[in-house]
């Protein structure tokens, strides 16, 4: 995660484990938004799983991901992360075949 900047939510840049980047916004984390805010929220290097991503075309006719719901954000700190997506997709359909939605 970089430096993230706020503007109506908490803006920045993000990674994942497979080295794709891009921009993502985050709403209703903080009220009101101001940097320092974004800051303590979501510091550089922050680790992110999100739960429920969602793709879209922005106003600046470029694709990122919004994140509406702070429920949909596990911190690293808070969930082991497996080594790649592939690996997280089969791990998340397991627990849902079993009915564990929640986990999944």
């Amino acid at each position: 995660m970089t430096t993230p900047m706020a503007i109506s939510g908490v803006h920045g840049v993000i990674e994942d484990s497979d080295g794709n980047i891009t921009e993502i916004s985050f709403y209703n984390f903080v009220d009101p938004v101001t940097p320092k805010d974004a800051n303590r929220v979501l510091p550089k290097g922050t680790k992110v799983v999100i739960l429920d991503p969602y793709f879209k075309i922005r106003q600046d006719n470029r694709s990122g991901i919004r994140v509406d719901d702070p429920n949909d954000v596990i911190f690293g700190s808070e969930l082991p992360l497996p080594k790649n997506s592939s690996e997280f997709k089969e791990e998340a359909a397991k627990h849902y075949k079993a009915g564990n939605y929640k986990e999944a």
